[in-house]
């Protein structure tokens, strides 16, 4: 979509149905664009209702409106009868989002832009920026609450340490502006590196800006660019496909182990090696986190990388005590027929 005024605006670039801007795109000025950034951005609390009020929501079609009750505790909105919940975006007046939405489609400078950026609410973004003039940047622009406890466990609201005491201000958010070895990638990954002064948690992706840091190195022209946006090698499965074809090969599956091996990790859609992997990695779920989650093993999948990667207790099946699983048992298929496939 494209936006142009005689007051001087002229912004072109992707934006979704209903809103008076574009979230992606450029001014003439400088470009801009983001990817989820994976910023743990919710908590939850061992927590009981404090305060109950009342909130009225009008529905197009009906002839009144609708009223919900709501309990808040001592952390956040109750979601259960002993949980509360505290999420970022309730701290951002939504008038606030839409006037930061406004300013970007004017921004003329880094220093504009990332002043902007970082007052959309709890939009969890990782934003790139470059300008006319040859610049490139990155800025975080996920609100970074400041808590010291392990924000992937309940805790409990009645201890004052589990209290948010604020946000990082703009000065201390993660940013990077012309580095020196010459581009800048963001791909879902950590943005910050172990040597960071304080922790930032969050559910990132570690291979896409391995794959994406590698062929930067190398590749600048528009052609290797292009060629870069269709690049189809999975750094999951070039990682993880000698233990598929280690379980083949104890299976039998000597032509499929074989096919892995020799296989580059390329996910096409016509690669009969990409669809033998991921049919293993989705049964590998299941056989590392059955045990333990039952029939709700399927969410087992996004902690399957890590699972493998320090194996000592997440794959040792629970339900045969008598033998101590391995990774290797786990990556045994189950059955060789769906397995060996036509």
């Amino acid at each position: 979509a494209g936006l142009h005024s005689e007051e001087g605006l002229n912004v072109v670039g992707a934006t979704y149905a209903g809103s008076p801007f574009v979230l992606m795109g450029h001014n003439g000025t400088i470009a801009f664009s983001f990817t989820v950034a994976g910023v743990d951005l919710v908590d939850y609390f061992i927590d009981k209702p404090q305060t109950r009020r009342r909130e009225v929501i009008r529905i197009r079609g009906e002839k009144g409106p609708r009223v919900v009750e709501v309990q808040q505790g001592a952390r956040g909105v109750m979601i259960s009868r002993d949980i509360s919940l505290r999420w970022a975006g309730f701290d951002t007046p939504p008038a606030e989002i839409v006037d930061s939405a406004v300013r970007l489609q004017k921004a003329r400078n880094f220093d504009e832009f990332r002043r902007v950026v970082t007052r959309f609410g709890a939009l969890d973004a990782n934003w790139i920026y470059s300008d006319r003039m040859g610049n490139i940047g990155t800025q975080l622009g996920a609100p970074l609450p400041i808590r010291d406890f392990d924000t992937y466990l309940r805790q409990p609201a009645s201890e004052p340490r589990t209290e948010w005491k604020g946000y990082r201000p703009l000065e201390e958010t993660p940013s990077a502006f012309n580095p020196a070895q010459g581009f800048l990638a963001s791909c879902n990954n950590e943005i910050v590196s172990a040597a960071w002064p304080y922790s930032i948690p969050g559910f990132f992706d570690p291979y896409r800006i391995d794959r994406a840091t590698s062929l930067l190195r190398t590749r600048r022209t528009p052609a290797e660019m292009k060629a870069m946006q269709l690049d189809l090698i999975s750094g999951l499965a070039t990682r993880w496909k000698g233990l598929a074809a280690e379980g083949a090969r104890a299976a039998a599956l000597n032509a499929e182990a074989n096919a892995l091996e020799r296989w580059d990790g390329t996910m096409s859609a016509d690669s009969r090696e990409a669809a033998l992997f991921e049919f293993w990695w989705r049964s590998m779920a299941r056989a590392v986190f059955e045990d333990d989650l039952g029939k709700e093993w399927e969410p087992g999948r996004f902690l399957l990388d890590e699972a493998l990667t320090i194996p000592a207790k997440a794959v040792d099946d629970k339900r045969t005590p008598q033998v101590e699983s391995t990774r290797d048992i786990a990556a045994l298929p189950t059955a060789p027929g769906p397995l060996a496939g036509p």
